[in-house]
This record gives structure tokens, C-alpha cells and sequence, in this order.
């Protein structure tokens, strides 16, 4: 163990493995926010159950030198192991990890041109502010802080997925409750007009017609950002922060804007003079 993590928090063990691993991207949770899977095992916090394995002995040299293999993130301080970790949304959005799955620059001491600082937490969001994998005996331990002071450097483009444009409010009845749509990304801002190509997105607020002016947490969404289709998040969990905020509500016309962080987007936008259309209220 370096001396470099000697000045950290406390760490605690998320993941014990070896072969192939898995780390999540998002950057939102509650304790540790990176979720580690294997054939037997889920982990999603700081808290939760680990798996072992012995990583393959052909790992324990280069057979072309016999020095011992190189990192798998030469270029990552916290991840020392030789095995490559795996993860879902690689070098997507606002994604912790990059292309190779390793954790993109934490920005500690400044991120590159072109680039940003992202911190959920300045969003109500939470993700560790390190998480460590070191490797002893064929055996890659990894280990987060619990907190949630976690931040790293994202392309500048990625914090300005802005999704605006023609837009409306539907009143629907969902397990007899009012449950207000937002759907941005139509054809046309009508009651009968089509979600268009991607990018388009569907939040659900409940809540009956009409509202007040102020935020209200978002319940559900939608979404296909990139043309692979619709992904359908349905729990309020999976968001680690997600609100409308309604400024003004006038003659069926709505106007008010939206964040959301799901899956590796950081989506906000704004949207004005949305109908509101009453396409299935509860009676």
C-alpha cells in the first residue's frame, strides 16, 4: 500500500475480485455511487457484500518479460490493479469513467482545456470522493470513501446536454393517481403531435392540473438521447437528482424548465408556452 492514500477518509471495501470487473458510472447514490457486479454478486454502496475469485495465474507476469504486469489504468492513482474493470456508460456524458472504464481526472489540481469540474453533489447528488483498487496475491481489492464529495473533469459539452424545444404537459392517470407528463422533443408543442427522432424526453410529476408555481420531484422518466431507443426509468431512485420547476401556468399554457441526471446524462433545459393536454385524467 503507497503512501499516497495515507491522507484520504476511511476507506471501505466495496469489492473483492479477480478476473473481469464491473464499475458503475453514474455519478449519484448514496454512499460509494459505483455499482461492481460478477457472476455471483451485485454490489451497489459502500455497504454491501463483496465477492473473491483468484484472478488467472497467466496475470502474474508479462510473458514476454516476466516483470509484472502493468497497471490496467496506468494513468489512474487509484486503480492498481492488472486485471481492466468493466462499466456501464464508458466515456459517456458526465460518466465517472472514461472510454477504458478507468476514472477520468479528479481535478484536484485543475482539469484540461476543454474540459470541466462535475460535482453531483452540487446538484443533490452523492459519489464518493475516492475509490481505490490495489491488487495483492492475484486478488484486486476495491475500496471507497463514505461520503459524498466525489467530483472529476468531464468534456465541457457534456454539462450542456440541453434538450429544449417544442414540448407539452399531458394529465394522465396512473394507479388512480394525477400524474402530469412532460415530453420534450416533439414535432410540434400540439396535443397530437409525435415524439420526433432522438433526443427526446418524458419526465412524470404527480400532480393534478394545474400547478402552482414552484419545483416538484420528478417520478418517472424516458428518454433515447442518442437514436438506440427508449430507455424507460420508472423508479425515482435511479435519479439522483431530478425536478421541473414551474414558473407560470396560463390559459393551458405552461412554461418552466427541468434537471435530471439519469444514467450518465446531466440533462437541464427550459421550456415555454407548453399546452397542457388532458389526455387521460383520472375521473
Amino acid at each position: 500500500m503507497t503512501s499516497r492514500y495515507l491522507d484520504r477518509p476511511p476507506l471501505h471495501r466495496i469489492l473483492t475480485f479477480g478476473g473481469v470487473m464491473s464499475l458503475g458510472c453514474a455519478g449519484g447514490g448514496s454512499g460509494s455511487s459505483e455499482s461492481s457486479t460478477s457472476s455471483d454478486a451485485s454490489t451497489t454502496d459502500a455497504s454491501a457484500s463483496s465477492t473473491t475469485a483468484d484472478i488467472d495465474a497467466t496475470t502474474d507476469t508479462d510473458a514476454s518479460t516476466g516483470d509484472p504486469p502493468a497497471d490496467a489504468c496506468p494513468d489512474d492513482d487509484d486503480y492498481d490493479c492488472s486485471e481492466p474493470p468493466q462499466c456501464a456508460y464508458p466515456g459517456v456524458g458526465v460518466s465517472r469513467r472514461d472510454e477504458n472504464c478507468c476514472n477520468r481526472p479528479s481535478g484536484a489540481t485543475g482539469c484540461p482545456e476543454g474540459w470541466a469540474l462535475y460535482s453531483p453533489q452540487e446538484f443533490g447528488g452523492c459519489s464518493p470522493s475516492h475509490i481505490q483498487c490495489t491488487e495483492e496475491n492475484n486478488i484486486c481489492e476495491c475500496f471507497a470513501t463514505e461520503d459524498c464529495n466525489g467530483s472529476w473533469c468531464v468534456p465541457e459539452d457534456a454539462l450542456d446536454d440541453a434538450l429544449d424545444g417544442p414540448a407539452r404537459i399531458e394529465g394522465r392517470c396512473l394507479d388512480r393517481m394525477d400524474v402530469l407528463r412532460l415530453t420534450i422533443g416533439l414535432a410540434a408543442s400540439t396535443c397530437d403531435a409525435s415524439v420526433g427522432v432522438a433526443p427526446w424526453l418524458e419526465l412524470d410529476i404527480t400532480g393534478g392540473a394545474p400547478l402552482e408555481p414552484g419545483s416538484y420531484a420528478i417520478q418517472g422518466a424516458r428518454y433515447d438521447m442518442d437514436g438506440d431507443g427508449a430507455v424507460d426509468v420508472e423508479q425515482a431512485p435511479y435519479f439522483d437528482y431530478a425536478s421541473i420547476t414551474i414558473d407560470s401556468w396560463d390559459q393551458d399554457l405552461v412554461a418552466g424548465s427541468y434537471l435530471i441526471h439519469i444514467g450518465a446524462y446531466h440533462l437541464s433545459g427550459t421550456f415555454a408556452e407548453a399546452p397542457y393536454c388532458a389526455v387521460d385524467p383520472c375521473p
